[in-house]
């Protein structure tokens, strides 16, 4: 994509930290290639509520059905994608999904480290998750995902509710969230074109 000039969509799944070099190896790439780095889009899932307690419990249920139904998506755990040229990474995750469904501890730790990619919490916890990674990874965008894994309506429309009043004013008007000079110029010039 980088050698193309194409922007990426960041789906969570690797550590943010991984995630940081994989996006500074897209923009060397870029750059080589004669093309100014696109800050990148992300997707990852959203979860406020007014207790951080609550917030927990819920992400626990829900983030964790969310991790199960990839696996039903996918079908990582039966190895269908293994030696697919191009899918690599997800041949990486067939392995991986193959040996939690044998063990319960690996899974509860893979599904731990699966919500540790995403913003459960109060307002201001969101809110710093989210700092933490445009810190890492500045973004040009996020895509929340704010119904995911069973989370019942009314705790949905609460967890909307306060990130559209709490959250998403900090996010429309801190400074710390702009884009950096050269790649907020580069959105301009894209949005004109």
């Amino acid at each position: 994509m980088a050698k193309l000039g194409l922007g990426v969509l960041i789906i969570a799944q690797r550590s943010w930290d991984e995630t940081a070099t994989d996006y500074q190896r897209y923009c060397d790439i870029a750059q080589a290639s004669g093309y100014t780095p696109r800050a990148p889009i992300s997707l990852f899932n959203v979860l406020v509520a007014d207790e951080a307690r609550e917030a927990e419990e819920l992400a626990a249920v829900h983030m964790g059905a969310m991790f199960d139904s990839i696996d039903r998506h996918y079908h990582f755990s039966d190895g269908h994608l293994t030696g697919v040229k191009g899918y690599e990474f997800y041949a990486k995750l067939a392995k991986t999904y193959t040996k939690l469904t044998a063990d319960e501890q690996a899974k509860a730790k893979a599904v731990e480290f699966y919500r540790s990619l995403h913003a459960a919490g109060t307002p201001e916890q969101v809110l710093e998750k989210i700092r933490y990674i445009h810190h890492t990874v500045p973004l040009e965008h996020m895509v929340g995902t704010f119904a995911f894994g069973g989370l019942p309506y009314g705790k949905l429309e609460r967890s909307v509710k306060l990130f559209a009043e709490k959250i998403l004013p900090v996010l429309q008007n801190d400074p710390a969230f702009k884009l950096p000079k050269e790649q907020a110029h580069y959105a301009q010039v894209e949005a004109r074109a």
